[in-house]
C-alpha cells in the first residue's frame, strides 16, 4: 500500500471523508494506513485484533487512539460514532448498529469480481471471480455505491510475494500454488472496489 499500488482505494476514500465531520471508528483497521488518510484531523479511532499492527498503527498516527478489539464486541459506548469504516473486515451488523449514532454512516468496501483476478490465474488451474452481492442490513439504509478500479503491474519478486500474503488466498493456497507466487517475478492483475455507504435509520 505504501507503494501506491492501491491508491484508487486511498484516494476514493480521502475524498468521501473529506466533505464529511464527525468521529470516525475504523474497524479491523490493521497498520492503519487507510485511517489515517481518513480522519482528516477529526476525532478518529482505529482497532484490530492484532497487537502488533496496532504498535504499527500507533507509531505512524499519533493523532488517532487504536486499540486491540475485535469487531463483535467493540469497545466503545452505544451512540457514540459518527461513522464507521469496514475496508474488506467481518461484518458485525449488530455492533455496527449500536455503536453508530442515529444518522450515522457505515461505509462497507468489498472487492469487485474481477479484483487481483490476475494473482488467481497465477495460483489457481481454475481462477474464478468474486461474487457480486447487493446486501441488505437490519436497521441500515444503503444510501450510495460507486465502484472505483484499476490495473497494476509488479515486477519486484518481494512485492508479489507482500501482495499474497496479505490475501485470504495465502492461507487457502496449496504448496504449489503458494510456490507459484514465491517464485513469480512479474504480475499484472486488475484491481476493484465496491464502496457501499449505508446509513443508520433514525429509532
Amino acid at each position: 500500500m505504501n507503494k501506491g499500488y492501491y491508491a484508487p482505494l486511498k484516494r476514493y476514500l480521502i475524498e468521501l471523508f473529506s466533505d464529511r465531520s464527525g468521529t470516525l471508528l475504523d474497524i479491523c483497521c490493521g497498520e492503519g494506513y487507510y485511517t489515517r488518510h481518513m480522519a482528516l484531523g477529526r476525532e478518529s479511532y482505529g482497532f484490530d485484533i492484532s497487537r502488533n499492527a496496532i504498535r504499527l498503527a500507533a507509531k505512524r498516527d499519533p493523532n488517532t487512539l487504536y486499540a486491540v478489539a475485535g469487531s463483535y464486541d467493540i469497545p466503545f459506548e452505544a451512540g457514540a460514532v459518527q461513522f464507521l469504516s469496514t475496508i474488506f473486515s467481518p461484518i458485525a451488523e449488530g455492533e455496527f448498529r449500536r455503536v453508530l449514532r442515529d444518522g450515522g454512516y457505515w461505509m462497507l468496501v468489498v472487492p469487485t469480481e474481477r479484483h487481483l483476478y490476475g494473482l488467481k490465474e497465477m495460483l489457481y488451474d481454475q481462477p474464478y471471480e468474486n461474487t457480486y452481492q447487493e446486501t441488505r442490513y437490519e436497521g441500515f439504509t444503503q444510501v450510495d455505491r460507486r465502484r472505483v478500479e484499476g490495473n497494476i503491474i509488479l515486477e519486484d519478486p518481494a512485492m508479489i510475494q507482500a501482495l499474497f500474503t496479505m490475501t485470504p488466498y495465502y492461507w487457502k493456497s496449496s504448496k504449489e500454488s503458494s510456490e507459484r507466487a514465491n517464485s513469480a517475478t512479474r504480475l499484472e492483475t486488475e484491481i476493484g472496489f465496491d464502496f457501499i455507504l449505508y446509513q443508520k435509520d433514525k429509532t
